[in-house]
């Protein structure tokens, strides 16, 4: 029997975010209209490290699985893009990229 099994990841940490908890207290007025104006943010040093980590745990578990054919569907944010490409690195010839 074929199982199927679905893996949501959200994006790593992005800079946004970074700004967002640096800043103990209530952020201001600009401080908020410069963080909704950073529409497309990479991810930080910190989302590198988590990334890669995702990505390694993903791969081995899918590895374990024998899974063959993995469709993976990313969203056009730079963050989001940046987040897969570390799993997308480990597993480029039985990788399906939608």
């Amino acid at each position: 029997m074929h199982h199927n099994f679905v893996v949501y990841v959200r994006h790593a940490e992005s800079e946004a975010n970074v700004i967002i908890h640096k800043n103990k207290k209530p952020l201001t007025e600009s401080q908020e209209k410069m963080i909704h104006s950073y529409t497309d943010p990479d991810i930080s040093e910190l989302g590198i490290q988590q990334s890669k980590i995702t990505a390694q745990h993903l791969y081995n578990t899918i590895v374990k699985m024998n899974k063959k054919d993995i469709i993976v569907w990313v969203s056009p944010m730079k963050r989001t893009l940046r987040t897969a490409s570390y799993f997308l690195d480990l597993c480029p010839n039985s990788i399906k990229v939608v």
